[in-house]
């Protein structure tokens, strides 16, 4: 019911600042807002450009990002509920960001390409992370994800390179598209059994990764998923998985017509099953270390 309820508040947000009496881009303290005079809401914003929505000349001089849970403005209090798209985007001057508990949502882009960024608090009441929220940021090595997540958007990781802890909330159903993208300094990964879906390359070049478990619980594996995970020696499935099945650690369909993905640090010799009727695209991409491969005679063009 707590689930339902923070979802719902959520698109609530989103909704309210879509279509109520909003004055844009007020300064209080170090930060910008966009306030809901109706509901009495606030949503972290950046500045504008000679009046224009360029949102990268934001107050390069914050280092702290220290939002508060309401403000005062007009000698009316708002509550801070959302981070908006964009809103400390490119704020290379950036290197902590706290929450506050009213936090329900973070928006596209909001801490994106922040290249200083090393830590963020994010509280147990944000229930949805935007796409690419926090990509491209180069020195992000660390973040925790409270279970009450339940909507993540597409790469929201990409490109943090040195990422090498992170947690999958088991309030999330699905691992999104790019979510992982090129996060090289990931060596490992907990795949809760309450997600179902994992996006096309979720894990795309996270090269240090060694290994990764599939469990039961996951009904689809998008495109080159796992490509070029050169530190991969396995993927292995649970059993009770009614879709995939790993066999010598390579990653298969459960039927064994279709071979996923042989990880990249796979040594020796290779025996594809008589079963396997197609090889996915780019499944033994950097496989260095594969001596041979035999195939199938029923082995299908693509």
């Amino acid at each position: 019911m707590r689930k339902l309820s923070s979802l719902l508040l959520a698109l609530l947000a989103t909704i309210t600042f879509a279509n109520a009496e909003i004055i844009e881009r007020v300064q209080i303290g170090d930060l910008y807002y966009n306030l809901d005079t109706e509901n009495k809401t606030a949503e972290v914003t950046y500045k504008s450009y000679d009046n224009t929505y360029y949102y990268y000349n934001y107050n390069w001089k914050i280092s702290k990002a220290n939002i508060p849970s309401s403000v005062v403005y007009n000698d009316e209090s708002y509550a801070v509920i959302s981070v908006g798209d964009n809103a400390f985007y490119t704020c290379n001057s950036l290197q902590t960001v706290t929450l506050p508990n009213s936090i329900i949502s973070i928006g596209k882009f909001s801490f994106g390409s922040c290249k200083n960024l090393k830590s963020v608090s994010i509280n147990d009441g944000v229930v949805s992370i935007g796409n690419s929220a926090f990509c491209n940021n180069s020195n992000l090595t660390a973040i925790s994800l409270p279970n009450s997540i339940s909507i993540m958007g597409l790469s929201v990781f990409s490109d943090c390179q040195k990422l090498s802890s992170v947690n999958i909330p088991t309030s999330l159903d699905k691992i999104s598209e790019n979510t992982f993208f090129r996060c090289s300094s990931l060596t490992s990964i907990a795949i809760p059994d309450n997600i179902s879906e994992i996006g096309d390359m979720a894990f795309y070049v996270c090269e240090n990764l060694v290994s990764v478990y599939i469990p039961s619980s996951i009904t689809k594996i998008g495109s080159e998923t796992f490509f070029s995970c050169k530190a991969m020696t396995s993927i292995e499935v649970d059993e009770g998985n009614s879709n995939y099945c790993s066999i010598d650690g390579i990653l298969y369909d459960k039927d064994k017509k279709r071979l996923i993905q042989c990880p990249g640090k796979k040594q020796g010799n290779v025996i594809v099953p008589n079963s396997v009727l197609n090889i996915e695209r780019n499944a033994f991409a950097n496989c260095s270390d594969v001596a041979s491969v035999t195939l199938p005679s029923e082995l299908k063009k693509s």
